[in-house]
C-alpha cells in the first residue's frame, strides 16, 4: 500500500513507480496511480478480492414456489395470467 498512497499524493508531471510491476511513469492524471488499467485491476483485485466475479450464492429450486396460489394475489407477482 506504500506505493499506492504515495502515488495518490504525487503532483501531476512527477515521475512515479507503479505498485504492481514497478514501472517508473510521469503521472498524467490527479487520480493516477498506476502505468495502466491492467495493474490498476490486478492491484484491487488483490486487495479487495474479484469484485467483477460472479456469485450465483442462490441457485433456484422447483419448491420456491410452492403454494403461491395460497397467498391473497394468486400468481400475479408470478407474471402468470389466466
Amino acid at each position: 500500500m506504500g506505493l499506492y498512497r504515495k502515488n495518490k499524493t504525487a503532483k501531476v508531471g512527477e515521475l512515479i513507480e507503479c505498485p504492481v510491476c514497478h514501472t517508473k511513469f510521469k503521472k498524467k492524471q490527479y487520480s493516477q496511480a498506476f502505468c495502466c488499467i491492467h495493474c490498476k485491476d490486478r492491484f484491487h483485485n488483490q486487495v479487495d478480492g474479484d469484485r467483477h466475479k460472479y456469485n450465483n450464492s442462490y441457485i433456484p429450486t422447483g419448491d420456491d414456489y410452492e403454494g403461491a396460489d395460497d397467498d391473497q394475489w394468486g400468481d400475479c407477482e408470478l407474471g402468470i395470467h389466466d
